[in-house]
């Protein structure tokens, strides 16, 4: 019986793994995409502000910064510039965006 049951767990074991990265992995995939969205709405908010663009930038990044920690996620300040930067050059509200050409 308890070979048995050593054999079940020594098959069960891998998959059981396999599920958690999966659920990890997932889970890292949502709190990015969260991230990108609130980036996405700090930039837009601050669009129309009289500040110069680096001090949008930089109130950008403390945005998201605080708006993740609150939610229980954290990010470090080059991972979050670079989202800000992307949801900046992503905006059409910054007139920043560039059209493709046809060809």
């Amino acid at each position: 019986m308890i070979y048995v049951v050593a054999l079940l767990y020594t098959a069960v074991k891998p998959l059981i793994r396999s599920k958690k990265e999966h659920a990890q992995t997932v889970q890292a995939k949502e709190a990015w995409s969260f991230a990108e969205q609130v980036a996405q709405a700090a930039v837009n908010s601050l669009v129309s502000s009289q500040k110069d663009g680096q001090a949008k930038f930089d109130e950008a990044t403390k945005i998201l910064q605080h708006v993740l920690g609150a939610n229980g996620l954290q990010i470090n300040d080059k991972s979050a510039q670079t989202l800000v930067q992307a949801a900046y050059e992503k905006s059409p509200l910054t007139g920043n965006t560039k059209e493709v050409p046809d060809k």
